[in-house]
């Protein structure tokens, strides 16, 4: 059953401090500081106007609901220990949704939501989609990492590979395969695209290859970023406000890729006005050169913070993803 009581004119702070979501509730939104004021005080039919999708909203927070009525949900990535020298850390963690019926083996799913690299925004893009994954027999979680500041490169990277290092080893008691894909929007495709590189990917952290990537309007290069003010506060936060060439080549995607890359399903709109899709189209061009498996969904009309893609060109890429998983 939906969550009727949620309206395109319930402002995001509210939603998040409903009953039903609990300690969760803080994690629908994780915008901390000054920016989490601002967007809290904004209503759904406000945020849709940058592309989100009310419905899809409803339908991933309706699933958080159903899975947080039948037991645990929220797991913390960091131990007490871990989080006495960055408190930042005690905010990491991950939100399991388990699949809805078993459609045979298949890897589990982390998905990292976008943002600007100063938001973790799982009710638009992490929740949805980890319901349809549910429904197609996938196990998913949803990752909330550490955000803003300046400069803050690696520490999000260091958050994703905690995060599997402790799934994996509880995939007993979550039940899941020891394969998995990471799948991530916006700054949280930057942060997964970054991910499969040899200087700062899975290598890196001593952890086995993913099956496969899902970057959805993703960056990867600091000179196809275009100039809007959200690449502009987005690129400040991963590195500050006067970065060396060096520190900037060093997180390009596509100057560290190697045969070690993950195979890829690309998702993007050709009208994204905040991330130039031709970063998605470099990404595929260089897994093509590489020879390693990759598909690009380019929509028509399809802007930026689709999430599930309810409503545009790309709709239902979910499932065709799900083919591409089961294909490599």
């Amino acid at each position: 059953m939906e969550l009727m009581n949620i309206s395109p004119k319930i402002k995001m702070k509210d939603l998040m401090k409903l009953p039903e979501f609990g300690n969760a509730g803080k994690y629908v939104l994780y915008t901390p500081g000054f920016l989490g004021m601002m967007m809290g005080g904004m209503t759904l039919e406000k945020q849709e106007a940058s592309g989100w999708n009310h419905e899809s909203i409803v339908y991933g927070l309706s699933r958080l609901r159903e899975v947080l009525q039948a037991g645990e949900a929220l797991y913390p990535v960091y131990s007490d220990s871990e989080c006495a020298g960055d408190k930042a850390k005690k905010d990491v963690n991950v939100v399991f949704f388990p699949k809805k019926e078993d459609r045979g083996p298949k890897p589990f799913v982390l998905i990292c939501a976008g943002g600007a690299y100063s938001s973790v925004c799982s009710a638009v893009e992490a929740y949805p989609v980890m319901a349809r994954f549910n429904e197609l027999g996938y196990d998913a979680f949803a990752l909330t990492y550490r955000v803003g500041g300046k400069k803050l490169l690696p520490k999000p990277l260091d958050d994703l590979a905690a995060a599997l290092k402790m799934i994996l080893a509880r995939k007993e008691q979550f039940g899941i395969s020891a394969e998995y894909v990471v799948g991530g929007f916006s700054a949280g495709a930057s942060l997964i695209s970054i991910f499969g590189t040899d200087n700062h990917g899975y290598m890196t952290y001593d952890l086995p290859k993913p099956k496969a990537l899902i970057p959805v309007y993703t960056f990867i290069n600091h000179t196809l970023c275009g100039s809007s003010p959200v690449m502009k506060f987005c690129l400040s936060t991963m590195f500050g406000r006067k970065p060396s060439e060096a520190l900037l080549q060093e997180y390009d995607v596509d100057a560290h890729m190697s045969r070690d890359y993950p195979p890829c399903y690309i998702v993007c709109g050709k009208d994204d006005s905040t991330v130039p899709p031709v970063n998605s189209e470099r990404l595929k061009e260089c897994l093509d050169n590489l020879s390693i498996p990759a598909v690009l969904e380019e929509g028509e009309h399809a802007e930026h913070g689709f999430g599930d893609g309810r409503a545009t060109s790309v709709e239902g890429w979910i499932d065709r993803a799900d083919a591409f998983i089961m294909s490599v």
